[in-house]
């Protein structure tokens, strides 16, 4: 079953907490991974038009831009800090789906 995206029941909200909450006790091999379903799920939601507000809109799609630029490793190890900022900025986006109620 489509493991990554952001069902037609829950909010935008409710998907970036949960996969906030993958980030805080993910392996580093599914760093990547997590990311990754994090922006498609994002850009699907945009895509769909399913948040109305444009500012929310921008908010999403920059945090899903920055999310993916995050470099994550350092070679094979996990760069410091690298999931603290995933997390920083996927924290900021569900503050702001909150604010609008996506």
């Amino acid at each position: 079953g489509g493991g990554g995206g952001v069902g037609a029941s829950s909010s935008v909200a409710q998907f970036l907490g949960r996969h906030r909450e993958r980030f805080v006790s993910c392996k580093v091999s599914q760093l990547r991974r997590n990311v990754q379903e994090v922006c498609e799920g994002v850009r699907a939601v945009l895509d769909a038009g399913r948040v109305q507000d444009p500012g929310a809109a921008k908010h999403l799609r920059e945090m899903s831009k920055k999310v993916g630029e995050v470099r994550l490793l350092q070679g094979v190890v996990e760069r410091p800090r690298a999931r603290k900022e995933v997390m920083g900025l996927i924290e900021a986006a569900v503050k702001v789906c909150n604010r609008h109620g996506v």
